[in-house]
């Protein structure tokens, strides 16, 4: 019964937080297996994987099982690199957001961080701003209107436009 063992094998993933996170997104796939194969595996997952799955073995050896003498399946050798024939096919540019090395953390001095008054400051100005605008948009439809409106106002503001 050890030939159709399920397992995962879980590589590129070193620093914890990723792994952590790694170990947390596949929780309920990690209950249908029987193998967890994770070389360089975080102290966090481990615990992780043994509170919520402890059914499942981590890392098991590579040993004859005692009752069939049988050698487990080659797929749980952690040396056995499974997935990285499909990698090739992807190509590089595929998996750049999924390999941790490959991501680019910002740095935090090009971010400027700007206190909460100063915020509020900035918005206020903004507002003040565009309510200017808004004003000055209004006070020249009010113009256009009373031109339309009124026969004499035309003609008073024809005469004084008009050239010298």
């Amino acid at each position: 019964s050890n030939d159709n063992m399920t397992s995962l094998s879980v590589t590129g993933y070193t620093d914890q937080a990723a792994a952590t996170t790694a170990a947390a997104a596949v929780d309920c796939r990690l209950k249908q297996l029987r193998a967890l194969i994770w070389p360089d595996i975080p102290g966090e997952a481990v615990q992780l994987v043994q509170q919520r799955c402890p059914k499942v073995l981590i890392n098991p050896p590579m040993k004859r099982d005692k009752v069939t003498g049988q050698l487990p399946p080659r797929e749980l050798d952690g040396s056995v690199v499974l997935d990285q024939p499909y990698m090739d096919m992807v190509g590089p540019y595929a998996v750049e957001d999924i390999l941790p090395a490959n991501r680019q953390q910002p740095q935090q001095q090009d971010i400027p961080v700007l206190s909460l008054a100063e915020k509020f400051r900035t918005a206020y100005i903004q507002q003040a701003a565009r309510l200017r605008e808004k004003e000055w948009r209004q006070q020249q439809q009010e113009k256009k209107r009373q031109l339309r409106s009124s026969h004499a106002l035309r003609t008073m503001n024809a005469w004084l436009d008009a050239p010298a």
